[in-house]
């Protein structure tokens, strides 16, 4: 979802999509095991509470589920910015080299200090945020035949505060998770119709360093036997000398204003490898561990720059496929969408500055106490801007 205006833009039902999707919730199949299979039961056959009529009446012991979830995905996190929805990032496009008039004297003539060579810089922009809103109701009477005490009653608001938060930390996550897609997404995008540096193709790259055998082996030949071993252990090298490449100072590895205006040329990129972020799909990861990494490679050399696994992308029913419609930026400064649909991304290596997220404001208050409903509500509040830039680098490895 590109924000590409000046605005508050409400994302409660694309932020509730996104979680029911990374929740398992939707495109699931039934599988019917109801027959062999004792499940927990909502509720016990006795009386409800009489307002929220989903806790039983007082029974000998309660127990509460109360575990805190950390989010992933962290490493996308950026400085909070306070003030203002509209952030520039001033860039600069390269020059060329002139002669060295030292060296073309004439008599004569003289040589002009003059001559005027004005610097030209292109300013990218970041517009609006967007902003969802979750709250729950606390009764202060209600509940009193349903708990034992005083003591039960404050575990059970522990355990339901413990639940929002659980349920605020997932919707960070995965709006992260769309947010690194979407970097992905716009990746392969522009790879595609101007930048091929930016996507590596790793069977296709694998079978012309070992001599383009005919016919070619496919990915299917390579996750298995006998070349997954020596097929793994290319990608790992192929990732490192990715990761070196990044370091240098080109045009290879992000999107240029070639024909932004008034001001066209190329904007050369270098990451150093502590601003590099790797972001990699875990279950194919876990075969390479315990087949091949264990014995045969430094698994070291990955971790000079900062690392995170998925388990999926987008869908953990579909954990290797990315359906989306990307947007990214063109060439001339305005922004485009492309629909990518693929399930052979093995992961993606980009400068910290490519894609982020920061939080621009949160809160979290209470309403005053109504006296005759005696009950008040909790509400969370955040504001929050997901970024891509595609003027910074990014590499996807693709599996074909």
């Amino acid at each position: 979802m590109a924000i590409n205006f000046l605005d508050t833009v409400q994302i409660s039902t694309v932020l509730n999509a996104i979680v029911a999707q990374a929740a398992g919730k939707a495109a699931l199949s039934r599988v019917d095991t109801k027959d062999f299979v004792a499940v927990a039961k909502v509720g016990l056959e006795a009386g409800y509470d009489k307002l929220v009529t989903a806790i039983s009446q007082v029974l000998s012991r309660t127990i509460y589920s109360n575990r805190p979830y950390t989010r992933q995905l962290r490493l996308l996190e950026t400085d909070t910015l306070q003030y203002g929805n509209h952030v520039r990032k001033i860039q600069f496009i390269d020059s060329d080299w002139k002669d060295n008039e030292a060296y073309k004297l004439t008599n004569g003539a003289s040589k002009d200090p003059w001559e005027v060579k004005k610097p030209q810089a292109v300013q990218t922009n970041f517009y609006g945020k967007v902003t969802a809103q979750r709250f729950i109701t606390v009764y202060r009477d209600q509940l009193r035949e349903a708990m034992k005490g005083p003591e039960e009653f404050g575990s059970f608001l522990a355990a339901l505060m413990t639940q929002m938060q659980n349920e605020i930390e997932q919707s960070r996550e995965e709006t992260a998770r769309m947010t690194l897609a979407n970097l992905i997404g716009g990746t392969l995008a522009i790879a595609n119709t101007s930048n091929p540096a930016q996507i590596v193709h790793l069977v296709t790259e694998y079978n012309a360093a070992i001599g383009s055998p005919s016919p070619a082996l496919t990915l299917s030949d390579l996750s298995a036997p006998p070349y997954f071993a020596d097929f793994a252990r290319w990608i790992m090298g192929k990732i490192k000398t990715t990761s070196k490449a990044l370091r240098n100072r080109s045009v290879l590895f992000h999107q240029n204003p070639t024909a932004a205006s008034p001001n066209s040329g190329y904007v050369s990129r270098h990451t150093p490898v502590q601003d590099q972020r790797l972001v990699l799909y875990g279950p194919f990861f876990d075969r390479v561990e315990s087949n091949v990494l264990s014995t045969t490679f430094n698994e070291d050399d990955l971790k000079l720059m900062e690392r995170e696994e998925v388990t999926f992308w987008q869908n953990p029913a579909s954990p290797a496929s990315i359906n989306i419609d990307a947007s990214f930026t063109k060439p001339d400064g305005t922004v485009d969408n492309a629909g990518i649909n693929t399930s052979l991304v093995l992961g993606v290596l980009f400068d910290r500055e490519a894609a982020g997220i920061t939080l621009i404001g949160e809160e979290m208050s209470s309403s005053p106490y109504n006296n005759r409903g005696k009950y008040y509500n909790i509400f969370f509040d955040f504001e929050t801007r997901y970024y891509n830039d595609n003027f910074e680098n990014s590499v996807v490895f693709a599996l074909d």
